[in-house]
């Protein structure tokens, strides 16, 4: 079986090279078209982010959560204080995130493996540029639909810890180890540099998939697939095709038909799901401390529950909203520029080539 698996990613990766050679113009517009997307959504929504996670774990901040909040973490969720805030920050901070700060909780030695992997599917959500942002802003012109997908997401996630409770009780430590606060320069720019570097490895890789999903459109995979989905649940075939690419990289939604509610569900499913691409980014965060395994599961749990919640609101939120929706005002206007994102990359290797050079002379 690892073999298989070995000769069939050698023969995806050749064949992506022989498209980046006879089909250079469509793999140039894919990824000129990630590597807007990385400057206008992800760059901006999780570089800020990412350091506040680095400066929580590593000051030891979620150790000062109070008796009686551990306490209750522990009876409901059956996780320790320190995993509690986590656990909320990570549902709205951005999909790796959570990942990031659960490996640096297991490298302190406060995390078993088997803990780790299993809360590792918990601690896991869109951040809310991309939801507003990409969804709600670009595809229904409505914050109300941005805010149906959090419900969503959020309840779907809740509900899964909660059965997950049961398995997490098991191994709960009472005598969690506790951690001091500490706070320094020098740690605030280590936090910066990792933060950043985190942000670009995600860019990387949102490039890389970008290629990938090119390989799926022109191998007539795409087609394919959207051909059997159409019929599985009833829609056209080119919405198909955009919800396939879609799980390969959940920043692709954008591709999808403007204004069409009968897709919200699965739009809810891909956001609690997070797609191939982002599978690979919270590998690549945790950086083989862990395997991601029970992550796909639980996630393909969480995006089955997301979808039904989404699906039982609907009609209450179309109901409610119908006069809104009916005068949705179009701009063609975008005063986006990207120089912002850009001056944050150049920051931040000009502070990690300093800070290299201070090392360097100690």
């Amino acid at each position: 079986m690892k073999k298989f698996t070995e000769k069939f990613a050698a023969l995806i990766i050749m064949s992506a090279f022989l498209l980046c050679l006879t089909g250079s113009a469509n793999v140039g517009q894919a990824v000129y078209e990630a590597i807007r997307r990385c400057l206008e959504t992800i760059i901006p929504s999780l570089y800020a982010v990412m350091i506040m996670s680095q400066v929580i774990i590593r000051s030891g901040t979620a150790s000062l959560i109070p008796e009686w909040i551990r306490r209750i973490s522990e009876r409901i969720f059956g996780m320790e204080g320190f995993v509690l805030p986590i656990f909320a920050f990570s549902m709205f901070a951005g999909y790796p995130v959570g990942a990031k700060m659960l490996a640096g909780e297991y490298d302190k030695g406060r995390l078993t493996q088997n803990r780790a992997e299993i809360l590792c599917g918990l601690c896991y959500g869109a951040g809310p540029a991309f939801i507003f942002g990409c969804i709600s802003g670009k595809l229904y012109s409505s914050e109300q639909v941005g805010l149906l997908i959090v419900i969503s997401a959020v309840s779907a996630n809740i509900i899964l810890a909660l059965f997950m409770s049961f398995f997490l009780r098991k191994s709960v430590k009472n005598d969690e180890i506790r951690g001091k606060f500490s706070f320094s320069a020098d740690m605030l720019t280590e936090c910066v540099i990792s933060g950043g570097r985190s942000v670009l490895e995600i860019c990387f890789m949102v490039t890389a998939f970008a290629v990938i999903s090119e390989f799926f459109r022109a191998s007539g995979a795409a087609d394919m697939a959207g051909g059997l989905l159409s019929k599985l649940i009833g829609t056209d075939k080119e919405t198909a095709v955009a919800l396939c690419c879609a799980f390969l990289d959940v920043t692709d939604i954008s591709g999808l038909p403007c204004g069409d509610y009968t897709i919200l569900p699965y739009v809810c499913g891909l956001v609690s799901f997070g797609g191939i691409c982002v599978i690979f980014q919270v590998s690549a965060a945790v950086s083989e401390r862990f395997s991601v395994i029970p992550l796909i599961f639980e996630r393909l749990a969480a995006a089955l529950i997301s979808g039904t919640i989404c699906r039982l609101l609907l009609p209450y939120y179309i109901a409610y909203n119908v006069t809104t929706v009916s005068n949705v005002q179009i701009h063609a206007y975008n005063g986006y520029s990207p120089i912002p994102s850009l001056m944050i990359v150049i920051m931040t290797l000009w502070l990690f080539g300093e800070y290299c050079q201070k090392v360097n002379k100690l």
